[in-house]
């Protein structure tokens, strides 16, 4: 081989040399720095999807959103409402009428929380005693024959006689505080000439618990 083609290759083989070292000049990513990028991915992933807790959610862990009035007055108050129940003054729930209880039953049941008091269906005529008073029980802390002391119940069927449920005025929780487990509702009634004119004020006060809640007592006075 001549000198001419020798000299040729070598240079070939210096300029692959001088690509090959550029190349090497901007190292490939480690493969740790590739594990920590998916993980820092994943993370802001996980961030982006976090949500705020549901109701539910937060009355398992015995907090409630106290500036959500309009839930508060779903959940808690308007049953009672309708019922008459906010109307009387109580400190244990066997102060109130026992037929007071039957009508929560129907409230709760058969009626969508609005202020204006009207049924969703048609109300059975009556219903078996188990069924209402595992319902009443459940939110006031009476005995069953507290309940079953109601002109409302019937001892020989063994049922409760329910009512259709209905008055003028309407009412809705102006204020909320929670201390602890036990939820302070505020609330006042309305007129019915003008659904402005605050004709009762009240507060009601209900013990939350992880799988529910329970009716404690209610102070109320009529405006004149």
């Amino acid at each position: 081989m001549s000198s001419s083609p020798k000299k040729a290759l070598a240079a070939l083989l210096a300029c692959g040399l001088l690509l090959t070292s550029a190349a090497c000049g901007t190292p490939a990513p480690k493969e740790s720095d590739k594990v920590a990028s998916k993980e820092e991915q994943v993370e802001i992933e996980t961030e982006d999807k976090k949500e705020e807790p549901s109701s539910e959610q937060k009355q398992a862990e015995g907090k409630l959103d106290t500036a959500d009035l309009e839930q508060l007055d779903t959940e808690y108050f308007d049953s009672v409402f309708l019922a008459s129940i906010t109307a009387q003054n109580w400190t244990n729930p066997e102060d109130l009428r026992p037929d007071s209880l039957i009508n929560y039953y129907t409230a709760s049941q058969y009626y969508q929380p609005d202020r204006k008091a009207e049924s969703n269906m048609k109300i059975d005529e009556t219903v078996p005693s188990r069924k209402l008073e595992d319902v009443v029980l459940s939110h006031f802390d009476v005995s069953v024959d507290f309940l079953r002391s109601a002109e409302g119940y019937d001892k020989e069927n063994d049922v409760y006689a329910l009512e259709y449920l209905g008055g003028a005025a309407s009412a809705k929780v102006v204020k909320a505080e929670q201390n602890g487990d036990v939820l302070t509702l505020s609330f006042e009634y309305y007129s019915p000439s003008d659904d402005a004119t605050v004709i009762r004020t009240g507060t009601l006060s209900i013990q939350i618990t992880g799988d529910g809640y329970r009716y404690l007592s209610c102070a109320t006075e009529a405006k004149e």
